[in-house]
This record gives structure tokens, C-alpha cells and sequence, in this order.
């Protein structure tokens, strides 16, 4: 009678499983891991004739998946010349740094907000100039730049509204031993990126 009873019980014992999906505000990232995941290649957007969509800054190359990433930010345009991923105040501070590292006036004129060149004509002066200028005080526009090593998110700084779509980032007086020579660096947001307004 015994084994009867425990022959009846066993089989609803076992237990009921389930997959749930789960997709979090971060799922549609590459390199993203966890929930459900996509079947097949990730692709971006394209155009009509189906290359890759360009005027975008999310995956303006259209990378098939997250390991043909590109970490430089940067990429070649269809007519051939090099283009900049720039969505914030963290990734243009990068492009500054670099090319000014590396010496790269071509990335340097990608990173010059139009604002930024119609304040040189209207001063008279050529928009190169700011180019010039960058490359004339580089050791101390790095040395500012270093203040905000993760841009507007930097511990202890936040961005001031200085206009439309133009911010300010400002090293406190005292902050640095020799004493800044350049402390605000402001930045706008046109041309679909997040570009170079001034640094002063």
C-alpha cells in the first residue's frame, strides 16, 4: 500500500521549468550578455542601395557583430576620408587627446564645432587657425583635457547649460601645481556629434 502511495506522489513531484526572457535597458549593445539573444549576425542600418548608413553615429560602419568593433572611434567614410564617432563630451576629449598626441590635424578639424568656425570669421581669421592654436599649446590643452578623464561624468564635475546644446566643463582654481592656464573647456552638441566650442 505503501509503495502504491509513493508510486502516485512521485510523478508530481517533479518540477515545472521555464525560460524567461529578460532584456534590460543595456540588451541592444554590442557586447552586451544576458537575456535572450538575437538569432543571427547584428546589423545596422543601411541606406536605399543597402550600405551602411553613415549618417548616424550608432554603428555608423554597420558592424555584422560586437568583435569587429573598432575601440579607435574612428572609421573611413565611402568617399574614402576618415570620420569620427563623437556622441559625447568622454569620446570627443578622446579624439582631442589623441590627435594631439599623434600630431593629427585631419582628426582635429573633424572634432571644430561650425560655431566654433564662424567665431574665427567673424574675427577675420581662418578657421585653421584654431588648429594651429591647439597644436601651438598642446601641453596645456592636454593638461586640461587630463582633468576630465571621463568627460562630463568625471567625479566631481558636472556640465553648466552655457547656451543651446553648448555645455561647460571648469577645473576649480587650485586644482593643479603649476596653476592651468586653460580651465573651462565648453562643447555643443551639431552636426549630429558632440564637437569643440572653445577651450579657455
Amino acid at each position: 500500500m505503501a509503495a502504491l502511495c509513493f508510486a502516485c506522489a512521485a510523478p508530481s513531484c517533479t518540477m515545472e521549468e521555464r525560460v524567461i526572457s529578460v532584456r534590460g535597458g543595456l540588451h541592444g549593445i554590442p557586447g552586451a550578455e544576458g537575456g535572450m539573444q538575437a538569432q543571427g549576425p547584428r546589423e545596422g542600418r543601411r541606406d536605399r542601395s543597402g550600405a551602411p548608413h553613415e549618417g548616424r553615429m550608432v554603428n555608423p560602419m554597420g558592424y555584422a557583430t560586437p568583435a569587429d568593433f573598432d575601440d579607435s572611434l574612428r572609421y573611413i567614410r565611402a568617399d574614402g576620408r576618415v570620420g569620427i564617432v563623437s556622441r559625447n563630451p568622454r569620446e570627443l576629449i578622446y579624439h582631442l587627446r589623441r590627435a594631439l598626441g599623434e600630431g593629427n590635424e585631419e582628426i582635429l578639424h573633424l572634432t571644430l564645432s561650425e560655431s566654433l568656425r564662424e567665431r574665427y570669421r567673424a574675427l577675420g581669421l581662418n578657421p585653421d587657425e584654431a588648429i594651429e592654436f591647439l597644436m601651438a599649446n598642446r601641453e596645456e590643452v592636454m593638461r586640461t583635457l587630463a582633468q576630465f578623464p571621463m568627460g562630463d561624468l568625471t567625479p566631481g564635475q558636472f556640465a553648466q547649460s552655457i547656451g543651446r546644446n553648448a555645455y561647460r566643463l571648469e577645473v576649480p582654481p587650485g586644482v593643479s601645481d603649476p596653476p592651468l592656464r586653460f580651465r573651462r573647456f565648453d562643447y555643443v552638441f551639431d552636426r549630429d556629434a558632440c564637437r569643440l566650442l572653445l577651450i579657455h
